[in-house]
């Protein structure tokens, strides 16, 4: 079978010097400049499993760096981008296992600033296939926690769930706390007390809820996303209306007439799903018959309270 056109490149990179190689041939690393892979027409893919892209996160980052290019000629630095690289595909798609946001804050970067070189440093291992690629990830998840509620089956259901996040937030604005990410390793940072959402939170209950939908397919387009963020977000209003009518217990342990009042405020009530607290069959029940109620979560109940369900 003929070799993927990425491994060709990386090839040639290291006959010019600018990336090494180990003894074995499979792990290749250097510097690349983006916008020269750009114009080679590489892509960056998240791999199944990976987590969803925080938009404001990215957005975050692009005017971090927009700032230092003005401020002192040149990007901040980007840290290692690690990819794998599925010898016999003959695409031209990297496989991100760890830097989606980053290879996302580059992209845009790209797209706005064409002439402005953009270096990176990168890590590109070559499997001989897709199975070989998720062992790798799982390897790395292992080595390398993350918060295991931005991590889904695959990429359409990522997909999926982000657009449904960029709908909420649109919604329900004021529901929403900021995420601070403490590290590069994406370790897991403290939810906001309920009533309030992150995307966690908000990636969470769509897993809870089991209403994540066409996330079988390997590829979903953006268009199909959007239908699909539709219907689900349709679901959650639902869902949001009835529990506007509950009050104290109903909505979970512990829940008080401050909480009640925050969660009217920003006329959403769906913060109060919290894990050990309050799950979504837990109410399913009250949804209006014409309501579409999806099936209910397979996974146990653990019985005692998540770190950061406390009473705001």
């Amino acid at each position: 079978a003929a070799a993927s056109p990425l491994v060709q490149l990386m090839e040639q990179a290291v006959v010019a010097g600018k990336v090494v190689k180990d003894s074995f041939g499979e792990v290749y690393t250097g510097f690349a400049n983006y916008q020269d892979l750009a114009v080679s027409q590489c892509a960056f893919v998240p791999m199944n499993s990976n987590r969803a892209i925080n938009r404001e996160v990215v957005r975050q980052r692009v005017a971090e760096n927009i700032e230092a290019f003005e401020q002192s000629g040149r990007y901040l630095e980007f840290g290692q981008i690690n990819l794998i690289v599925v010898a016999p595909d003959q695409s031209h798609d990297f496989l991100v296992m760890d830097g989606q946001h980053r290879c996302e804050t580059m992209q845009q970067l790209s797209t706005r600033f064409p002439s402005r070189e953009l270096w990176f440093q990168f890590r590109a291992k070559v499997v001989q296939s897709e199975a070989s690629a998720f062992e790798e990830l799982q390897h790395f998840q292992r080595a390398f926690p993350s918060d295991p509620r931005s991590f889904f089956r695959s990429r359409a259901e990522a997909r999926v769930a982000t657009a449904v996040l960029i709908r909420l937030k649109e919604h329900y604005l004021g529901a929403f706390k900021d995420m601070m990410l403490s590290d590069r390793m994406g370790r897991r940072t403290v939810d906001p007390a309920r009533p309030y959402l992150n995307d966690s939170l908000v990636f969470w209950l769509l897993k809870d809820a089991g209403i994540l939908m066409g996330a079988d397919d390997a590829e979903v387009a953006d268009a199909v996303a959007e239908t699909n963020a539709t219907t689900i977000l349709a679901r959650l209003e639902a869902m949001n209306n009835v529990m506007e009518s509950l009050t104290g217990e109903a909505l979970g342990k512990g829940v008080t007439a401050k909480m009640l009042a925050t969660a009217g405020r920003a006329s959403c009530f769906l913060g109060f799903f919290r894990e050990g607290y309050l799950y979504w069959s837990d109410l399913a029940a009250r949804l209006p018959v014409a309501a579409p109620q999806p099936p209910p979560a397979p996974a146990p109940h653990a019985p005692a309270p998540a770190p950061g369900g406390g009473a705001a």
